[in-house]
């Protein structure tokens, strides 16, 4: 269960409450956090509008040990009001998943051709371990995964105080993935990040990698009226005239009188 805590303008340590932001029904919020993750692991198939709403956090920047910090944007989260807020600090855990998609994917092919082969056949053993090829998939996926802290501090204005809740999360591969309650609150937390990269001097995903750079001719050259240096040219070899053909003896020709 979430845990929450209130605060005045200026004092992030009052407790107040705690909170849980999930669906009704546990078979639902547990159908609902599968398919969530399965959008993130396969990017293909995340929806627009989850896509419009995400943030992506990298885990070298926001992960200390086993606990993310993540301060979202200082406005309401809901209608994104910049005066008169108030912070509440929001703490969870999440589970995370290593390369899921490659052991679930062999484990689902290994089970499709075990069952046409006991549909074939007509024989129980090839349902067995069909059976069996799902179960050895999502153990060793479940094995691969790992448990972290999440605490995450939100804004909000009086009128929306009630509807803080949190946030929809997906840790994957080291990094978290948080989908924000607006498109608006989502840009302004992608903005702080990129700004954020730009001073640690870390690549922004939405910029081009720098071009190389171009050798330039010296400084003391150029203020000396010198000629830039000549670039090496390959050496020719010198060229040759042709030697006149050599006079041959001629048969008939008059011996030389002496």
């Amino acid at each position: 269960m979430a845990q929450a805590s209130r605060s005045k303008p200026g004092d992030e340590t009052q407790p107040v409450r705690s909170s849980s932001a999930a669906p009704t029904s546990p078979l639902r919020r547990l159908r609902h956090a599968v398919w969530l993750n399965v959008q993130v692991w396969i990017p293909d198939l995340l929806a627009p509008h989850l896509r419009r709403r995400l943030v992506q956090y990298w885990g070298r920047e926001s992960r200390n040990g086993t606990t993310w910090s993540i301060p979202l944007p200082a406005e309401c989260f809901r209608c994104g009001k910049k005066q008169n807020l108030q912070a509440i600090r929001l703490k969870r855990q999440l589970r995370g998943f290593d390369s899921p998609v490659g052991l679930l994917f062999t484990a689902g092919i290994g089970a499709l051709v075990t069952l046409a082969l006991g549909i074939f056949f007509s024989t129980y053993v090839w349902y067995v371990a069909s059976l069996l090829f799902l179960v050895v998939g999502v153990g060793l996926t479940w094995s691969r995964s790992w448990v972290d802290d999440v605490e995450l501090s939100i804004s909000t204005c009086p009128d929306h105080a009630a509807e803080v809740e949190f946030p929809e999360l997906v840790l994957y591969e080291r990094d978290l993935y948080l989908f924000a309650p607006t498109e608006q609150l989502a840009e302004a937390a992608r903005k702080e990040l990129d700004a954020q990269r730009r001073r640690d001097k870390r690549f922004v995903h939405d910029e081009p990698p720098p071009a190389p750079a171009v050798e330039r001719e010296p400084a003391a050259r150029r203020s000396e009226g010198l000629a830039p240096p000549r670039e090496p040219t390959s050496r020719q070899p010198p060229s040759r005239e042709p030697l006149p053909p050599i006079p041959l003896d001629d048969p008939d020709a008059e011996p030389p009188a002496h």
